[in-house]
């Protein structure tokens, strides 16, 4: 993931968890993560998260696991389905 997929990333998952009124805490706690990986990711720090830590994340604040992976670029737009 390039810097910007990093940050643009970041911006999401923490726009989503202070619209929800969540801590970061509360986030790792409810997905099963460690506290250090939701704040990591919302830093940018982390340049490939774990899929499955991202799509737990995403599951508590309410974020399609797509979403997730068009705005980190591992599956491309073009590529998402069609179907709703």
């Amino acid at each position: 993931m390039s810097p910007e997929e990093a940050r643009r990333l970041a911006d999401l998952l923490r726009e989503h968890r202070q619209a929800a009124g969540l801590t970061a805490r509360e986030v790792a706690r409810r997905a099963g993560v460690d506290v250090g990986t939701v704040t990591r990711i919302e830093l940018g720090q982390i340049a490939s998260p774990r899929p499955d830590s991202l799509r737990a994340i995403g599951e508590v604040l309410g974020i399609r696991a797509a979403d997730l992976f068009a705005t980190t670029d591992w599956l491309p737009r073009e590529e998402l389905p069609t179907c709703r």
